[in-house]
């Protein structure tokens, strides 16, 4: 894991680390967490997606089990965005056909 950590207590740097061994034992691919980084959201947010992360606000780390699914829910995101990228569209094809009378 070469996941960059920036701004995490030292407890929390502990929590994200055993979250992301967990996702890995579970089959998930964490390399596609480049950083994460800890900042002040309002309640009820707990995370946004990064471009090549993922920021974790407090209600992340209400527990062990709740940061699990955060980063599990970031995960797919990033996922879902990767794969986006390497859809391409036809204009043809995505445009009715009009015909003019």
């Amino acid at each position: 894991m070469a996941v960059n950590l920036v701004d995490f207590s030292a407890d929390e740097k502990a929590m994200v680390i055993a979250a992301l061994e967990v996702l890995a034992k579970a089959g998930y691919d964490t390399d596609v967490f480049d950083e994460l980084i800890r900042v002040d959201m309002p309640p009820p947010y707990r995370a946004m997606t990064l471009a090549q992360g993922a920021a974790l606000g407090t209600s992340a780390f209400e527990s062990a089990e709740m940061l699990n699914h955060v980063l599990e829910e970031e995960y797919l995101h990033l996922k879902q965005k990767a794969s986006m990228r390497t859809i391409s569209f036809c204009s043809s094809v995505m445009e009715p056909e009009t015909s003019i009378m």
